[in-house]
């Protein structure tokens, strides 16, 4: 089945602006050299990621024109007349040209437009919009890549990396929209002291970037009511002090391991008050208990924090199917 029909008459519904958002891209290539269109190679570099190939190079397998109708979708979805794809490094060369920068701009416009359509308005909890903030490894190095890199030792073995930490609105029927991306980097090396050991050097880190990602994603949304959603290593003051800053509410996981103080205190809570409590009954017959207490936190800068520690089991007869805990915005309240 040829779905390039199908996709180019869904993305015309809801982005029926890409094509000339891509045109306003400028184009540093020298005209008498270019083959093909901006718009064409964009859609090039999206198809890596919409058929969730993994590298680059296997566009020059993958895609083939002797196995695939992807030149005739691609032409249809750029609006061009293109009569041969192009090699990877063709596309490298282009993206390495116009630099990320214009593509962030086509992210925030399409986010924005599915927004203001109400598009991704079902997945909201309680008015909110849920941004997943994350953290992921992208390349990885046996010997030192650059300055930048950030190290890890697994026994005499040090591995030289980069990472990024990536936000992402979470949509309905499970899709998710980036709507922010942050390097994390040695870029703090500076600050160290002279002679300083790898092992001495305080690294770059996902809270870190987490500080400089959230003013970014409030620039390009300053009206979006977010609740930013992380793992259990922004469940701290740095984190809830970064989502206070940036006028968002936050769901983080909460563990035994980064505050075992309060974790004893919130377990001790939840045993003496069960008044705050509800239980769903799941089509698999599954029990899903949910129980919340309010928390007291002072971190170790001194402030003060009040949030809802949140506790959650799915129980299937006497087993226990899943579980885990979250620290919540204040007063959180169940609907």
């Amino acid at each position: 089945m040829n779905i390039g029909p199908i996709m180019a008459q869904t993305i015309r519904h809801f982005l029926p602006d890409l094509n000339d958002w891509i045109d306003e891209i400028k184009d540093p290539r020298y005209p008498p050299f270019i083959t093909y269109s901006k718009r064409f190679l964009v859609w090039w570099g999206l198809m890596l990621f919409l058929l969730k190939l993994s590298s680059r190079r296997q566009s020059d397998f993958q895609l083939s024109d002797k196995f695939t109708k992807i030149l005739e979708n691609l032409n249809r979805l750029a609006d061009a007349k293109q009569t041969t794809r192009p090699v990877n490094k063709t596309l490298d060369n282009f993206l390495g040209r116009i630099g990320d920068h214009p593509v962030a701009v086509l992210r925030k416009k399409a986010v924005n437009r599915l927004i203001r359509m109400k598009v991704l308005d079902d997945a909201r909890v309680q008015g909110r919009f849920l941004v997943d903030v994350d953290g992921s490894g992208y390349l990885s190095f046996r010997q030192k890549h650059c300055p930048h890199c950030l190290t890890r030792k697994h026994g005499e073995t040090t591995l030289y990396m980069h990472q990024v930490l990536e936000a992402k609105v979470v949509g309905p029927a499970k899709t998710v929209f980036s709507i922010g991306t942050e390097y994390i980097d040695n870029r703090d090396i500076a600050k160290s002291p002279a002679g300083s050991s790898e092992e001495r050097i305080k690294q770059d880190c996902e809270l870190k970037a987490l500080r400089r990602l959230v003013p970014k994603i409030r620039v390009d949304f300053p009206q979006l009511r977010i609740c930013l959603n992380g793992d259990g290593l922004f469940a701290c003051g740095e984190g809830f002090q970064i989502a206070k800053d940036n006028n968002c509410d936050f769901i983080y996981v909460f563990e035994q391991g980064r505050l075992p103080a309060l974790w004893q205190e919130f377990q001790m809570l939840l045993t003496l008050d069960s008044s705050r409590s509800v239980e769903i009954l799941t089509a698999k017959n599954t029990r899903q208990e949910y129980r919340w207490v309010e928390l007291q936190y002072t971190d170790s800068d001194n402030r003060r924090w009040s949030f809802t520690g949140i506790h959650y089991r799915e129980v299937a007869g006497d087993d226990i199917i899943s579980e885990w805990a979250w620290a919540g915005p204040p007063h959180y309240v169940f609907s």
